[in-house]
């Protein structure tokens, strides 16, 4: 899969496209390989409906474009998929839910190296963007908060709960790390984007729990359901995560094909 991916960016880049439209284009193919691995009918189908669910109309379609330029490098073009008004799904389906959330978190609790339970606590109770995640330093933590600089120079801050920041720094402290970047790969530097999806994954297996839905935007999908659970402020829930327009942010409102069921088992007596 590495190798794929790093001869497309190197084909992106020999065809003199901007830095903007290279890291597009590669985020788009990275993300398909990293949920479906093989590239055929069935899972570029799937990817489609998976950028249908998370994203509006204009970034899924985006999104695909960007995807199709991947899809003709790796000679399977017969796979291409055309650029529709993209629906957004009406309910939400395979999100991780709160209980296997509890469930993993406690597993990886029980560890003798708990960077991966801080790295998943942390990404479920802020709701960062992965890129975001592997921001963090010892600083920011002593701070309370990380500052992210977004498109056209915006700044927002992310909060870490109290709770949170109490562990890690006891945990910081037990690990020696006293500045810098607070989760790092077995060679001391800076964990990757791509160290932290495949560590997520091995983990999630060993729990026995599905590794298509321990992907790290799955706990951005938690933070923003719970958030919405126990507050109800889908604006503020829109500047914490980030999100530019409202229309964004409702996805979490809708509930999943399994709890419509249940509400509809419930309710619908007539």
């Amino acid at each position: 899969m590495n190798s794929i991916l790093e001869k497309f960016k190197s084909r992106l880049i020999k065809d003199k496209l901007s830095p903007n439209t290279v890291k597009t284009y590669c985020f788009s193919a990275y993300t398909f390989l990293n949920i479906y691995k093989r590239i055929n009918a069935q899972n570029v189908i799937s990817f489609q409906h998976y950028l249908e669910e998370h994203y509006s109309a204009r970034s899924a379609n985006l999104r695909i474009i960007a995807f199709n330029k991947f899809l003709t490098f790796a000679g399977k073009e017969e796979y291409k998929l055309k650029i529709t008004k993209c629906k957004q799904a009406n309910y939400l389906d395979n999100v991780l839910t709160y209980d296997q959330y509890l469930l993993f978190k406690e597993s990886l609790s029980k560890k003798t190296d708990k960077k991966w339970y801080f790295i998943v606590w942390l990404l479920a109770a802020t709701g960062v963007r992965i890129s975001e995640l592997v921001q963090f330093k010892v600083e920011d933590i002593q701070r309370g908060h990380l500052d992210v600089h977004a498109k056209g120079m915006k700044l927002r801050r992310v909060f870490i709960p109290n709770k949170v920041r109490k562990d890690l720094l006891s945990w910081l402290k037990e690990e020696n790390i006293e500045s810098g970047y607070i989760f790092r790969n077995y060679r001391g530097t800076p964990i990757s984007i791509r160290g932290i999806s495949k560590g997520l994954e091995h983990e999630a297996k060993i729990t026995g729990i599905n590794p298509h839905l321990v992907h790290p935007h799955a706990f951005r999908h938690l933070f923003a359901r719970k958030f919405l659970e126990k507050n109800g402020d889908i604006a503020t829930l829109a500047d914490l995560l980030g999100h530019e327009s409202l229309d964004t942010t409702k996805i979490y409102l809708r509930k999943t094909s399994d709890e419509q069921q249940r509400m509809i088992d419930r309710i619908v007596k007539w």
